[in-house]
């Protein structure tokens, strides 16, 4: 995902799996981020939500096989 920060925004990420619960979240520095999910979990699908200033702006989904 590509972010354009605005000001002086807070941006975050949370990764979710399809049933909401939280896997992992982080703040994204300099409108970027390494996010490894290794031995966190299983094949599925996840959705990553990208929020500034802890209002959601993104979701993806992510598909692990």
């Amino acid at each position: 995902m590509h972010i354009t920060e605005s000001g002086n925004s807070k941006w975050s990420y949370t990764v979710t799996d399809v049933t909401g619960k939280l896997l992992t979240q982080g703040n994204l520095v300099n409108n970027k981020t390494l996010v490894s999910l290794q031995g966190m979990v299983a094949n599925g699908s996840y959705i990553v939500t990208i929020l500034q200033d802890g209002t959601a702006v993104s979701g993806q989904k992510l598909v692990i096989q």
